[in-house]
């Protein structure tokens, strides 16, 4: 595959035992996100940024809806605020909680490592629904006590 200049990244591994003893990650230049979404329609470019973004997809996404109400002049109602602030705060509270489970070396156990993806899922889940009534948003918190209880974290 040849790769345009400049959108190359170089990842450098140390090794200790066969095990990544440490991660050196020069990623990519982008191309501007403005660039890439001048032009296009606006709900074009809400499916765009977070995909962009997959690290914190829901706090682009918030980000953007937030900028295109503002463009069109759109007082978003107190609820569907709450809601995306929600969505932010729980991809938030997924990503501190994969840090720690990374940093305590729980993902060696199968079990912690299953139940970390299913919450990595369930936090999307709750993002999306974030917009959606009540029943979507128990169901997506449902998802995360659970993948939480598999941890081993009381509720």
């Amino acid at each position: 595959m040849t790769v345009p200049a400049g959108m190359d990244i170089d990842i450098a591994l140390d090794l200790a035992e066969d095990r990544v003893a440490d991660v050196r990650i020069v990623p990519r230049r982008l191309p501007s996100v403005g660039a890439l979404v001048a032009g296009r329609p606006a709900a074009e470019m809400l499916e765009l940024v977070p995909r962009l973004f997959s690290l914190c997809a829901a706090a682009h996404g918030v980000a953007a809806q937030t900028a295109v109400d503002a463009a069109r002049g759109i007082d978003v109602a107190p609820e569907v605020r709450r809601s995306r602030a929600a969505a932010v705060l729980a991809e938030r509270l997924v990503e501190q909680l994969r840090g720690a489970v990374t940093g305590l070396g729980l993902l060696d156990q199968p079990p912690v490592a299953v139940a970390m993806r299913e919450l990595i899922r369930a936090s999307a889940t709750f993002a999306s629904a974030a917009n959606a009534g009540v029943p979507e948003k128990l169901g997506a918190i449902d998802l995360i006590e659970r993948a939480l209880d598999q941890i081993g974290i009381a509720r």
